[in-house]
């Protein structure tokens, strides 16, 4: 169980601190045309994040792993779509729910609202949310809605993970 709330604790850390939603700078994966990646390292800990740009739709696919010991030990994949006005704001939210030390399916919190325009909803499927990072699924969708008026989502976001790996080390 440690190794899974220390996991945990790297996940919220780098993504906070070097990931799409900080604007770090990426790197090009040669051998997966297409991909950029970031990387963060804690100790023993090894998290990527790399992910491909779609096409001009806006759509994208990528995931986060996190090695322990040179051992994938976690892995989570999304995909989805995210236009470019929703763009900022949907890395404001990433970038405030990894600050706050949540984790809601590795994305953002469950409801939200930003500047009384954009709305925020993350559903997570897990088994409890004490126990999300073990396993979960979920689907987030991120709208412009000034007033009453619904528009159709700006970004919505399919994911899942999982822990792949389960050792206590020595």
């Amino acid at each position: 169980m440690r190794l899974i709330q220390e996991a945990q604790a790297v996940f919220l850390k780098g993504m906070a601190t070097s990931s799409w939603a900080t604007g770090a700078k990426s790197i090009p994966i040669v051998e997966l045309p297409g991909y950029k990646a970031v990387s963060f390292r804690d100790g023993d800990f090894l998290l990527v994040d790399m992910w491909a740009p779609g096409d001009k739709r806006f759509r994208f696919s990528g995931s986060t792993t996190i090695s322990f010991q040179e051992t994938v030990i976690w892995a989570m994949h999304y995909q989805g779509f995210c236009s470019p006005r929703a763009s900022p704001i949907l890395r404001k939210i990433l970038l405030d729910t990894y600050k706050k030390g949540i984790f809601w399916g590795g994305r953002g919190e469950q409801c939200m609202s930003v500047d009384d325009k954009w709305r925020y909803y993350n559903l997570l499927r897990a088994v409890s949310q004490q126990h999300s990072f073990f396993h979960f699924s979920g689907e987030e969708n991120l709208q412009y809605s000034p007033g009453c008026i619904q528009e159709e989502p700006d970004a919505r976001v399919e994911y899942f993970g999982q822990m792949v790996a389960h050792f206590d080390p020595a």
